[in-house]
């Protein structure tokens, strides 16, 4: 489906912000309204549910102009999609998770709220802020939770809401699929975000009844 492959060509791009998707394909509409049982389009789903978008429908008959765009001729065999694409998006997509972490956390609302009570000297902070910013450090930039394990304390990356699936797909479906305790303590080992076992294990329930 060309949504989906876009999305996907166009990840990095779209993650975080607000946008809307016109086609001339009325069910697609219904994607995320509707349980599907076919399992491509139950993957599909799933996968685009990562992105903050609307689909909107416009008949075929008045999106003519688009398609004589995707039927231009292409003078060079070399500057297809993917390698104009690709080209372009070379840099992006060699970002690191800490890296696209950090971008999120400063467009994340929630999170730029901490990050600037941390920017000010602690005096300088009410008693709400001081509250709000309890066991939360800023170091470089980046926003971590502190965790006290007893023996040690160690800072983990604060996870903004829109990348909770992309660690949970990166620890659970591209990994071994373990259980759901397996998999936050797989991503506790660098990552932190509120009610992660409950998020966990919702995900999982769901590609579960997706395969």
């Amino acid at each position: 489906m060309a949504i989906v492959w876009t999305l996907e060509r166009l990840r990095q791009f779209l993650l975080g912000i607000s946008f809307t998707v016109v086609t001339d394909c009325q069910a697609l509409i219904y994607i995320n309204a509707k349980k599907s049982s076919n399992p491509q389009i139950a993957r599909w789903s799933l996968l685009i549910q990562e992105f903050d978008f609307e689909i909107r429908h416009r008949p075929g008959v008045r999106m003519s102009h688009i398609d004589a765009i995707s039927r231009a001729p292409i003078l060079n065999s070399s500057d297809t999609l993917d390698s104009l694409l690709g080209n372009k998006l070379e840099v992006c997509l060699t970002l690191s998770v800490e890296d696209q972490v950090l971008m999120m956390q400063h467009a994340d609302d929630t999170l730029k709220e901490l990050i600037l009570i941390l920017e000010k000297d602690n005096e300088d902070r009410t008693k709400e802020e001081k509250q709000k910013a309890q066991n939360y450090v800023l170091k470089g930039n980046r926003l971590f939770r502190v965790i006290n394990d007893g023996a040690r304390e160690r800072l983990l990356f604060v996870i903004p809401k829109r990348m909770r699936k992309i660690i949970v797909v990166k620890f659970h479906d591209l990994m071994r699929h373990f259980a759901v305790d397996k998999t936050v303590s797989k991503i506790k080992e660098l990552y932190w975000f509120p009610y992660m076992k409950r998020y966990v294990r919702h995900h999982i329930k769901c590609a579960s009844n997706v395969w």
